[in-house]
């Protein structure tokens, strides 16, 4: 049923109403025009079909178009097992080379820590690089991308290190380098070969699609790393308790607590450890230790042997 009475709606509403009217009025002439004018009409599309296609050849093709966030990282690997003295050289000699570049700002650098595979390592190395701000950085040779392929380019000069640079992720947490990165776990108890065997044919898989390029695993079974193989056996033939041989293992190469004491009011903890000298080389595991059946070379009953660890989701993965 109508209403008794039709007034005007309230005025915001009339605004619309006439707003709406002009612009229903304008495309209705429009499309007239385009009907009578049909020529016109496909050529407009075609022009806007052209800057579309032009468009889509001149934007990046990659996941996520890379973007100058105003700063680079840069990681430094020197052979596997280098101790850290020499990397800490290292990171000093690449700081000092970074800051005679004009594009750079400050250089945050450190030892120990590798970036791209995300774990201490003492042959690692990471440096942030702070760029410039945009408008002093005009030239084509200091944005981003051209300073991280002139820092990866001093790998030339550094003969002891290998040194990549790289734009951050133009999104926060998708990955270190940008792109995509994931997780290969061993749920079969395989040793390392067969590990890295896979990690080896997952890779190569990787890199023959289109879509996907320089895929590579951090996985390295070539690392020089050491497990004690106790002869469980022989320790209790020789009377010697197995807390004991770790204990006595644990003081030598790490450090091992002892108890607490008390002094000014304050609570302190003693720790024993050995002295760094004595605690280099594998065959320094030939300490002794004072059981019963007399003194007892740890040695005697241990075997070291090359191992690897790496762990995600509760199991062992790279």
């Amino acid at each position: 049923m109508l209403k008794p009475t039709h007034g005007q709606p309230w005025l915001p509403f009339r605004w619309f109403n006439r707003g709406f009217d002009k612009v229903l009025s304008g495309y209705t002439r429009g499309v007239q025009f385009r009907i009578r004018r049909a020529v016109i009409g496909i050529a407009l599309v075609l022009v806007m079909v052209a800057v579309t296609v032009l468009l889509f050849g001149r934007l990046p093709g990659g996941l996520v178009p890379p973007e100058d966030q105003g700063y680079v990282l840069a990681s430094s690997t020197l052979q596997d097992a280098a101790a850290l003295n020499r990397t800490e050289a290292v990171r000093a000699d690449l700081s000092d080379k970074l800051q005679e570049n004009p594009a750079i700002a400050d250089v945050i650098s450190f030892a120990g820590f590798d970036i791209i595979a995300g774990g201490l390592k003492t042959n690692a190395g990471t440096t942030f690089v702070i760029l410039k701000d945009w408008s002093a950085r005009e030239g084509e040779s200091e944005d981003s991308e051209a300073v991280a392929t002139q820092i990866t380019g001093l790998s030339t000069e550094i003969q002891e290190a290998n040194v990549v640079a790289f734009n951050p992720p133009p999104i926060t947490g998708m990955s270190t380098t940008g792109g995509f990165e994931a997780y290969l776990q061993n749920r079969s108890g395989a040793g390392p070969q067969a590990i890295m065997e896979t990690a080896q044919a997952l890779t190569t898989a990787a890199n023959e699609r289109p879509e996907l390029a320089g895929v590579q695993a951090t996985l390295n079974t070539g690392i020089p790393r050491y497990a004690a193989d106790l002869d469980r056996e022989k320790a209790m033939a020789l009377n010697v308790p197995i807390n004991e041989v770790f204990a006595t293992m644990q003081a030598t190469f790490g450090g091992l607590y002892v108890n607490d004491f008390t002094l000014l009011g304050r609570n302190f903890q003693v720790n024993i450890q050995s002295e760094s000298a004595f605690r280099d080389q594998p065959d320094d595991l030939a300490v002794k230790s004072r059981h019963m059946v007399g003194w007892v070379e740890f040695e005697s009953i241990g075997l070291l042997c090359p191992c690897f660890a790496d762990e995600f989701e509760g199991g062992k993965a790279f």
